[in-house]
């Protein structure tokens, strides 16, 4: 069995320990992980395992997390109602642009068209190629003129309420930093308990052959400082407010 099917049986194991949710357990063990794979391998599997199981007490932990943090929070449900809370949040503040990242989320949640609809351009920060040095200056404009920066993570601290951001092309940390407000929309599967989880799947991301990306951001709470007379400021070094919408 290789790693991805060992990966899915897994899956396929939790669905139906779900599905039985007051009925007898499932006479059946989940499946064990191949002892023939590398140690890195073997540990990112232990951790996906760990965090399947969890899941549910992970998003309630995230969300009480963030509260706490100062993290605005939003149960979206869906892409489509991840991509409608946006558009209401652009409202509700008087944004009137905003710039995002090409986070695969993107692709499901129209977030852009729910922009649209409610009259607020929505600039996507992706350099072109062709002209990367103008194109990257004309973005960074963009990025400082903008009301709200929206983006998806790559990982979700539910101990902390920390998103995980990984540089990259079309995943600028203009987006988070530069406007005044922060949206991230985040998926279950991205959600993981520790630091420490997020650091273990990104090495075996990156020993399977992914992009490691150019730096990591990590984003707790709103920008704050104390360095002007030991008073707390907000918004100093970066946003003022921070939205998490959940899509779940």
């Amino acid at each position: 069995m290789t790693s991805r099917e060992a990966f899915l049986a897994q899956v396929r194991y939790a669905l139906r320990q779900t599905r039985g949710k007051g009925h007898a357990p499932a006479a059946e063990d989940p499946p064990r992980i191949p002892n023939t794979l590398p140690a890195w391998q073997l540990e990112a599997e232990q951790v996906r395992r760990r965090l399947l199981a969890q899941r549910e007490d992970l998003l309630l932990r995230l969300e009480r997390m963030a509260g706490l943090m100062n993290w605005k929070v939003v149960r979206a449900g869906t892409p489509q109602g991840a991509a409608e809370a946006v558009a209401q949040i652009a409202q509700q503040v008087g944004a009137r642009s905003a710039v995002r990242t090409a986070h695969p989320v993107f692709a499901r949640a129209p977030v852009e068209d729910a922009l649209r609809s409610a009259g607020i351009p929505c600039i996507l920060l992706a350099y072109d190629a062709h002209d990367p040095q103008e194109s990257r200056l004309r973005l960074r404009q963009s990025a400082i003129q903008a009301h709200l920066g929206i983006t998806g993570v790559d990982y979700m601290v539910a101990e902390t309420a920390t998103a995980i951001l990984l540089a990259r092309r079309g995943v600028s940390r203009l987006a988070s930093l530069t406007p005044p407000r922060h949206i991230a929309l985040v998926e279950p599967e991205q959600v993981v308990e520790t630091l420490a989880d997020a650091l273990t799947l990104h090495k075996a991301q990156f020993l399977e052959g992914g992009d490691p990306g150019g730096y990591l951001s990590l984003i707790s709470a709103p920008s704050r400082t104390g360095d002007i007379e030991q008073t707390i400021v907000v918004g100093v070094h970066g946003p003022q407010e921070v939205y998490l919408v959940a899509v779940w």
